[in-house]
C-alpha cells in the first residue's frame, strides 16, 4: 500500500537526492499532502526508470520523457500519463539543473526564456526574494508567457492582452487548487509589473483595458507593501 505521508515515500536511483527539494517545492506551491504523495511516487517511478535505462537526470530529454510516458501507459498506470501530467516534476528538475531544458527552449533567441531569465534576475537582484520564491515565480511566468497567442512580428508580448491573461488564469484554475492558483496569479501580477517598469508593455492593452486588472493581490505577495 502506498505511503500516505509524502516524507515516507522512498525514492531510489539518480533522482533520489532531489526528493526532499521536490516535496518542499510542492508544499510551497500549495499542493496538499495527498497530492504531494502522488507526485513523490511519480518521482520515484521516473528515477527507477532512468536507473533501468542506465541514465541519470541529464537523460530526461524530450525523447526519453516520451518513452517514459509510453512505458507508464503500457504498465497501466492511471495517473501522469501525459507531458502535461509530468509538468510540475519536469519544471522542478529543470529549475534545479537536474534535467535538460526542452529542446525548443534551448534555441538561441527564445523570447519566453529570455524574459523569464530577466524576470528571475529582477526578483533576485532588485526585490531580494528568496530562491524558492524566485524559482516558483519564474516557473509561473514561463507557463504564462508560453500560453500567449502568437504575436507575429511584434514578438511574444504582442499577444499579451487582458483576454490572454484571463484565458491563462481560467486554464490554470481547471487543474490547480485555490492556493496554487493564487500563487500563480501573484506571479503573473509581479511579471506584469516588471514588464511595465522596463517599458516592455503599456499599462493597458490595445482596447484600452488595464493589463492584469482584476487580478487580486495576495496577502502573501512579497512585492506588495504591507
Amino acid at each position: 500500500m502506498p505511503a500516505r505521508d509524502p516524507s515516507q515515500v522512498r525514492v531510489t536511483g539518480p533522482l533520489a537526492p532531489h526528493a526532499d527539494g521536490f516535496r518542499a517545492a510542492l508544499d510551497a506551491q500549495g499542493f496538499s499532502p495527498w497530492s504531494q504523495m502522488f507526485y513523490l511516487h511519480l518521482l520515484a517511478d521516473v528515477s527507477r526508470w532512468l536507473a533501468a535505462q542506465n541514465l541519470d537526470g541529464s537523460g530526461l530529454t524530450d525523447a526519453s520523457t516520451a518513452a517514459f510516458i509510453q512505458d507508464r501507459r503500457a504498465r497501466g498506470r492511471a495517473r501522469f500519463r501525459s507531458v502535461q501530467g509530468l509538468a510540475p516534476l519536469m519544471s522542478f528538475l529543470r529549475d534545479a539543473g537536474a534535467a535538460p531544458l526542452p529542446e525548443a527552449a534551448e534555441a538561441p533567441g527564445d523570447e519566453a526564456g529570455i524574459l523569464e531569465a530577466e524576470f528571475a534576475g529582477h526578483l533576485t537582484a532588485d526585490r531580494g526574494l528568496r530562491p524558492p520564491t524566485v524559482t516558483h515565480y519564474a516557473s509561473s511566468a514561463r507557463r504564462f508567457l508560453r500560453s500567449l497567442p502568437a504575436g507575429g512580428d511584434g514578438g511574444i508580448l504582442a499577444g499579451l492582452t487582458a483576454d490572454a491573461i484571463w484565458s491563462f488564469v481560467i486554464a490554470e484554475s481547471s487543474r490547480r487548487g485555490a492556493r496554487s492558483l493564487n500563487s500563480d496569479v501573484t506571479a503573473v501580477r509581479s511579471l506584469l509589473r516588471f514588464l511595465h517598469l522596463k517599458g516592455r508593455i503599456p499599462r493597458s492593452d490595445g482596447r484600452g483595458r488595464p493589463l492584469g486588472c482584476g487580478l487580486a493581490a495576495s496577502a502573501d505577495d512579497p512585492e506588495d507593501p504591507a
